[in-house]
């Protein structure tokens, strides 16, 4: 399974995780400076992280995954997180991953 593929432990995977995780952020509610950078950025529009310049570590324990994600290799997206940052006290931000399928067996449309 994609899920099996994607979970499985080791620095072998890490390129096959790269490749696939995918982060769909959606802005529900800001001021409206930020949201214009947010418009203008494309920062609505989900991206495979491992592809934007951002680092990602996979860590595997018995019963869990942990994902950490480095925002400060990717221009772009320390640009979004500084100015989030500025104005946390009014921005409330869904975030939303997925594993981008590629082949047909791996969609669910199949």
């Amino acid at each position: 399974s994609l899920w099996g593929r994607f979970s499985k432990p080791g620095a072998t995977h890490d390129e096959f995780r790269n490749a696939r995780l995918k982060y769909i952020p959606h802005m529900v509610a800001a001021p409206s400076w930020l949201m214009t950078i947010f418009s203008k950025l494309n920062a609505d529009k989900p991206v495979i992280l491992g592809q934007s310049g951002v680092v990602q570590k996979f860590f595997h324990g018995a019963n869990y995954m942990e994902i950490d994600i480095q925002v400060g290799g990717s221009p772009v997206a320390q640009r979004i997180a500084g100015a989030v940052l500025n104005a946390a006290d009014n921005v409330v931000v869904e975030h939303g991953f997925a594993i981008e399928g590629l082949e047909d067996s791996e969609l669910p449309e199949r």
